[in-house]
């Protein structure tokens, strides 16, 4: 009760001269970093801008403090699924839950805390008892709008002088240029809408490349290529990897100085069977220059190449499907043909290659571990995706429990009990039931290759 005086200033204040209780005045100092307020997600976990604390709550860290008069719960309370009606609220962070109901009765709260690199940061806290407990989607969406909507934005508010620089009484896009309204979608520019879901999750950067002399080996590669990219370990695949160039296909499969043609499995014909000793394709996918692939194992002739032949004379292992032992006739497989068994060793192996060893410099840089079905759970599949970790998959494509193909697992959706895959026949992303393989589940899981790499 009462009043309480303030003393403000644009810039700093020199000195003031008090009167009575004077010294009851408390000097807190507000700044506001040039730029846009952005927020940086589906990255690796450390770099996230989303975090899940609890069951109850999911915090989003912008990138400095924000005006909290712009944090508003977004609310439809004639529940048609959207906030434009009369009675309704239009406001700055919608909560939307796996059937695209608006959740009206979230909780905000905002507080200003400082990150491990002493940087001053706005962190949003979204509250409702259960909310993100895994049993459903849920979507957050943070207003940049530039139209006149309600949008969140920075200290400097928008009724700062800054907005508005050349006084025409219009704040024209792009005229602020220390940037007041949320980046929300990451261009550098402010406006746009950002976007978080929790209960699904889909890596991004994980590059997705077709099939090149087998289904283990290529997904084997898709790893590999995430962590050159986005884990920055350069070293892993020579020149980009973001994309299935020349170079990508030699780390997948080394082609020595055979020359060849087709597709794949079948399709690959050789023009020139290359010289032995010089590459994996000329040492085991195509020997002697003979394609033993056969779509029926009842009528599979193995061709005899030089893993039993001449192993001392064969090249030195120096891509993944030579690390895979794909196809070599010593373990009466044909071109194509992978164990899942030699996975995990395949994995450590090439990273060993690369010159990624472990802290000590006993071991390789990657850490990994085989799960059968009856072992690994949508739990243990969660986790890893949450730790940016993709897994490789053996599975059942066709539900028949003849073949084994592999892909590798880039993400799940708990609504639906899914999980998103590269299949290495095409570049989109699929989704496929969360299943143990079984006579009848295309696509069934039978193992899981987890790989652990620690941060750089």
């Amino acid at each position: 009760v009462g009043s309480r005086s303030v003393v403000a200033a644009a810039d700093g204040i020199d000195k003031m001269k008090l009167g009575v209780g004077g010294n009851n005045l408390t000097r807190r100092v507000y700044d506001d970093p040039f730029g846009t307020p952005t927020l940086t997600y589906q990255k690796r976990s450390t770099e996230d801008d989303v975090k899940f604390v609890s069951d109850s709550e999911a915090q989003l860290w912008f990138s400095e403090p924000i005006n909290t008069g712009s944090l508003i719960l977004s609310q439809d309370f004639n529940d048609d699924g959207d906030v434009i009606d009369v009675g309704d609220v239009l406001g700055t962070v919608l909560v939307i839950d796996g059937s695209n109901n608006v959740v009206n009765d979230v909780q905000l709260s905002y507080s200003v805390q400082t990150d491990p690199t002493g940087k001053v940061r706005g962190v949003l806290h979204v509250m409702k008892e259960g909310l993100f407990d895994g049993s459903q989607q849920v979507t957050i969406r943070l207003s940049g709008d530039l139209s006149g909507k309600p949008a969140i934005y920075d200290r400097s508010g928008m009724r700062s002088a800054l907005r508005d620089p050349d006084q025409d009484g219009t704040a024209g896009v792009g005229e602020d240029q220390a940037s007041t309204i949320l980046d929300g979608n990451n261009d550098g520019i402010e406006g746009g809408e950002f976007t978080a879901t929790f209960g699904m999750h889909l890596l991004s950067g994980v590059p997705a490349y077709v099939n090149y002399f087998g289904y283990a080996p290529t997904a084997a590669g898709m790893l590999v290529g995430y962590y050159d990219t986005v884990w920055e370990l350069p070293n892993l695949i020579d020149g980009n990897a973001s994309t299935q160039t020349a170079q990508v296909n030699e780390a997948i499969a080394s082609s020595g100085d055979a020359v060849w043609g087709g597709g794949t499995f079948s399709g690959y014909f050789s023009i020139d069977p290359g010289t032995p000793g010089t590459g994996y394709v000329p040492d085991y996918a195509l020997y002697g220059g003979v394609n033993d692939f056969e779509m029926d194992p009842a009528l599979v002739v193995i061709n005899r190449d030089m893993s039993e032949l001449d192993p001392t004379g064969a090249h030195a292992s120096d891509s993944l499907a030579d690390f895979l032992k794909t196809g070599w006739s010593v373990d009466d497989s044909m071109l194509g043909w992978t164990s899942g068994d030699n996975i995990t060793s395949a994995i450590q192996d090439y990273f060993l290659l690369r010159g990624y060893v472990n802290s000590t410099g006993t071991g390789s840089l990657a850490t990994t571990r085989q799960l059968t079905w009856d072992t690994f759970d949508m739990q243990t599949f969660q986790n890893e995706i949450d730790n940016w970790r993709p897994v490789i998959f053996a599975i059942d494509p066709d539900g028949d429990d003849v073949f084994t193909d592999h892909l590798i697992a880039i993400g799940y959706n708990l609504a639906t009990n899914q999980y998103a895959a590269y299949d290495t026949w095409s570049t989109s992303v699929q989704w496929f039931d969360f299943e143990g393989a079984d006579q009848g589940t295309a696509n069934g899981i039978r193992n899981a290759y987890l790989v652990t790499v620690p941060e750089p």
